[in-house]
């Protein structure tokens, strides 16, 4: 009596077929959802943002608002740093080819900000992809030491480090343009060698 209601519990060869095909179904839709989502600082893409012309209303008050292309830069930034790193595993390289194909339209390098006062060509990501991926080539050729860990780091983000604050530099300038001085720097910017 088990082993018949065992048998009856366990998906047959035509349902493990049927689950399979799902399973390959919802990858396939994963993966069209996944290169969609790709192009989320394509020019077509309408944040509520860009909509109210990157301009809030208090009462009779405008205020301008920062654009959420900028906002997200620095997480994709990181995602990308993640995907970059683990290009070569068979988790990741079809993500990392997905992303070759188009690099410049995922990652732009400037945008137009449109406010009720005109336009402004802004910077974005700029050289941050290149610099990125240098910093991280630089990191693999780093041997590590009788621990297993790199020699000279404490790990992914002290590498990073010089392309972040050159990152929040942009963002204090392109935000402070309103105001007279930036809030930061040139020597916090500067690339460690």
């Amino acid at each position: 009596p088990q082993a018949s209601s065992l048998r009856e519990s366990c998906p047959t060869k035509h349902r493990r077929g049927t689950l399979r095909s799902r399973a390959s179904q919802s990858q396939v839709e994963l993966k069209r959802w996944f290169s969609q989502a790709l192009f989320v600082f394509s020019p077509e893409s309408q944040f509520s943002c860009c909509r109210m012309n990157h301009t809030l209303t208090d009462g009779k008050k405008k205020k301008k608002i920062q654009c959420d292309r900028e906002a997200l830069m620095l997480p994709m930034l990181g995602l990308y740093a993640e995907i970059y790193r683990n290009r070569h595993n068979d988790d990741v390289d079809e993500i990392f080819e997905e992303i070759q194909k188009d690099r410049e339209s995922i990652f732009p390098r400037h945008f137009e900000y449109i406010t009720q006062d005109g336009m402004e060509h802004r910077s974005l990501f700029s050289d941050l992809i290149e610099r990125l991926e240098a910093k991280l080539e630089a990191k693999e050729k780093v041997p590590e030491g009788p621990s297993g860990r790199e020699s000279d780091s404490f790990g992914p983000t002290r590498q990073l480090r010089p392309v972040l604050n050159i990152v929040k530099f942009r963002i204090r300038l392109q935000s402070s343009s309103a105001s007279a001085t930036p809030t930061a720097t040139p020597t916090e910017v500067q690339m460690a060698e």
